[in-house]
């Protein structure tokens, strides 16, 4: 039993996916001082995602769409983030919550990121 859940474990490439957020989380790090970062209803649209990308850098706008993914699916769920494709963009349908009232949460979620590196430089 045990070999055959590692079988699905590497299938699912959760290994892989656990690599991905570790650089993303060390690229919004090392971004959280030096640029700012757009409230993520800035990044709704394609023009305003290309203005984003083109004043932060490609890995700066993706690791943070990525890290606020992570944080809404470690929260409500995939079936969640499915939904919210489902109702063709409706936050709050999908996800319970307004996106302005996520947004903070996410900027708090990202300054407790930079107060983990702070500790973490410290010992």
């Amino acid at each position: 039993m045990a070999a055959r859940g590692l079988g699905v474990l590497d299938s699912l490439r959760l290994g892989r996916f656990a690599d991905e957020r570790a650089r993303r989380v060390g690229q919004v790090k090392r971004a959280i001082d030096r640029t700012p970062f757009p409230p993520l209803a800035e990044l709704a649209t394609f023009p305003q995602w290309v203005s984003w990308r083109s004043r932060q850098g490609a890995d700066v706008t993706y690791g943070q769409a990525f890290l606020a993914v992570d944080l809404l699916i470690e929260r409500k769920g995939h079936l969640a983030a499915v939904d919210y494709f489902r109702r063709l963009g409706n936050f709050r349908g999908a996800f319970g919550q307004d996106l302005t009232a996520f947004d903070r949460e996410f900027a708090a979620h990202l300054r407790d990121l930079r107060s983990e590196e702070i500790r973490d430089l410290r010992g």
